[in-house]
C-alpha cells in the first residue's frame, strides 16, 4: 500500500487511541454534582480513556496480565512477542511485530511463561478470532462482543469490560471488579462489589470515564 494511502487510517487510529471524540463538557455535566467524582472531574475537567493502536494486541495484554501487576503484565506480553512475533529490529527497543491470532492459535500452552489455563485461554480467544467467532473490528456491538468474549474459558467480566473500554471505546463499560476501584471509593467487606455496582448506576452512560478518574486518582 502506498503511504499516503495509509494516512486516514493512520489520523482515525491516533484519534482513537487519544479518545479525541469525547464530550468533556457533557461528561463533566453528569459527575459535576456526584459526591465521589466532583472533586475528580473539577481537578481533571478534559479526562478521556486511552484507546489503543492494534485491539488484539491489548486483548491479548489483558488476558496475559490477569491476577498480576502491570509490570509483570509488561514482562509477559514483551515475551510473546519476542517468542511468537516477527522480527523487525527497528531498533534497540522496538524489536518484534506482535503475532497474528494465526500464530497464538497454533501454539501450545507449555509454551507461555504463564499459568496453563490462561495460557490456554489466549489460544482459544485467539482461535475464536482466526473461526470469526469473535470479531476485533473497533465498530460493532459492545454489549455482543462482552458476552461473546466471556464464553471463553478464563476470560471474565472484568478482562470483557476492560477490552470494550480501550479497543470498543464503549463508553459505559465497567469492570466491577476492578479492586482499585474499591480502594477509590473506600469500599470494602463481602458487600464492597456490590455497592459499587449500585452507587456506579449514577454514573451511566460514562462509567468508562469514572473508572479513569477513579483509577487516576490512586496514582502517587
Amino acid at each position: 500500500m502506498d503511504k499516503p494511502l495509509a494516512i486516514p487510517e493512520i489520523i482515525v487510529r491516533v484519534q482513537h487511541q487519544f479518545d479525541l471524540f469525547a464530550n468533556p463538557k457533557l461528561i463533566y455535566s453528569v459527575f459535576k454534582d456526584d459526591s465521589k467524582l466532583q472533586s475528580l472531574i473539577k481537578n481533571n475537567p478534559g479526562v478521556r480513556v486511552p484507546g489503543c493502536w492494534d485491539g488484539y494486541e491489548l486483548s491479548i495484554r489483558a488476558i496475559a496480565g490477569q491476577q498480576v501487576s502491570v509490570q509483570a503484565a509488561s514482562t509477559v506480553t514483551s515475551r510473546i512477542a519476542a517468542e511468537f512475533g516477527e522480527t523487525v529490529a527497528i531498533n534497540s527497543e522496538l524489536k518484534y511485530l506482535f503475532p497474528s491470532p494465526e500464530k497464538l492459535a497454533n501454539a501450545q500452552p507449555e509454551c507461555f511463561s504463564m499459568p496453563r489455563a490462561r495460557a490456554q485461554s489466549i489460544i482459544d480467544f485467539s482461535q475464536a478470532i482466526v473461526d470469526g467467532k469473535i470479531a476485533m473490528d473497533s465498530v460493532q456491538s459492545a454489549s455482543l462482543f462482552i458476552d461473546r468474549i466471556q464464553k471463553i474459558k478464563g476470560i471474565g467480566p472484568w478482562t470483557a469490560n476492560y477490552i470494550a473500554m480501550r479497543h470498543l471505546k464503549y463508553i459505559d463499560a465497567f469492570p466491577q471488579a476492578d479492586l482499585g476501584l474499591l480502594k477509590a471509593l473506600n469500599l470494602s467487606g463481602k458487600n464492597g462489589k456490590k455497592h459499587l455496582l449500585e452507587y456506579a448506576s449514577h454514573w451511566k452512560p460514562f462509567r468508562s470515564y469514572a473508572t479513569f478518574l477513579l483509577w487516576n486518582s490512586l496514582a502517587p
